[in-house]
């Protein structure tokens, strides 16, 4: 946004009796949680705000905004949908409340010692969303990225984005300053594996063979979080397949990620084997899987195994297994096995 285009958004906002933080500065904190606890690393230099101190003191109201994340016209619904906490951060890391959203407003008393605040967007027990927090940390420059933590110390852990509220503006005392979050979520879809038909009459040597697996949400504009990708093969002797050349096509941000069987941590149980990729153990460290707004429900996972097989009526049967998390941070799966045979 360009000098030019605040000017004229803060005549206008000045026309009307409200007024808005002006939007320069980029934050860029990358702090990380500490085990699910509140304290952690001290808050950045003073060059993470746009100004060095803060001249403003008095009240401060914090609007939010609660969109779907694919569809804006879809609103969404404050203290429902997604709760937003306000913080404040003390020299030693540690969180403070300063104010919860209640119908789309907190308000928040600041003084020469409040530069940033902490906004801590979760989405309540019972609601099928998640948060999408590389929307909200580039929704406007006073916003920062996020980090995962959990300043109420309830042992869960959630986004909180630091705010700069430095360089407030009062022209007139009987107005209060206003800054607007802007919140989308993702709506949380049901993930599941569909079912391919068996391979049969596979060659031996080296073939290769395409299980063309997809996983499959249930409607347009929806995501799930998946944690892992587990591949089991019923049996043991590595010499029916090609470990190296064998790979799973999963969706990323960016495109299509291939994943090789030699990739993934391997283990040698008594009558199986198992292959695991593990993305994390939470929605922050996990895949999002997501299907955009009149976007295709069906997602192309194809696994691709190459088989060696040298004698007749050998065969593999291989179990695709996916591991997903809401965002309460309860797992569910969805699976589907496929033979590959040499008759």
């Amino acid at each position: 946004m360009t000098s030019k285009y605040v000017g004229i958004a803060v005549i206008v906002a000045i026309g009307f009796g409200i007024f808005y933080l002006n939007d320069q500065g980029m934050l860029n904190l990358t702090d990380d949680g500490n085990g699910g606890q509140a304290i952690i690393s001290p808050i950045g230099t003073a060059t993470s705000n746009q100004d060095d101190i803060q001249v403003y003191s008095g009240s401060l109201t914090m609007k939010n905004l609660l969109t779907d994340a694919e569809d804006p016209a879809t609103s969404r619904t404050d203290d429902t949908n997604a709760d937003t906490v306000y913080y404040k951060r003390t020299d030693n890391g540690e969180f403070r409340k300063l104010a919860s959203s209640t119908s789309n407003s907190a308000t928040v008393t600041v003084d020469e010692d409040l530069k940033t605040v902490w906004a801590e967007v979760t989405v309540p027990s019972g609601q099928a969303f998640y948060v999408d927090a590389n929307a909200i940390a580039s929704s406007h420059s006073r916003v920062g990225t996020p980090i995962w933590a959990d300043p109420n110390l309830d042992n869960k852990n959630s986004y909180v984005f630091p705010i700069d509220i430095t360089g407030i503006s009062t022209p007139d005392p009987n107005n209060t300053p206003e800054f607007q979050l802007m919140i989308d979520l993702w709506t949380d879809g049901t993930l599941t594996i569909d079912s391919p038909s068996d391979l049969s009459a596979v060659g031996q040597g080296k073939v290769k063979n395409t299980i063309k697996w997809s996983a499959d949400m249930t409607a347009e504009k929806t995501g799930e979080a998946v944690t892992e990708i587990k591949i089991t093969l019923n049996q043991t002797d590595s010499t029916l397949w090609y470990e190296n050349d064998s790979y799973i096509e999963v969706p990323t941000s960016s495109g299509t990620q291939k994943i090789t069987l030699s990739q993934m941590d391997r283990s040698d149980l008594s009558s199986t084997t198992v292959y695991k990729y593990k993305y994390g153990t939470d929605v922050d460290t996990a895949n999002f899987f997501v299907v955009a707004k009149n976007g295709d429900t069906e997602i192309r996972t194809p696994v691709v195994i190459y088989t060696g097989f040298d004698a007749d009526n050998e065969g593999i049967t291989i179990t695709y297994q996916l591991t997903k998390i809401d965002s309460q941070g309860a797992y569910t799966t969805t699976s589907d096995a496929v033979k590959v045979v040499e008759q």
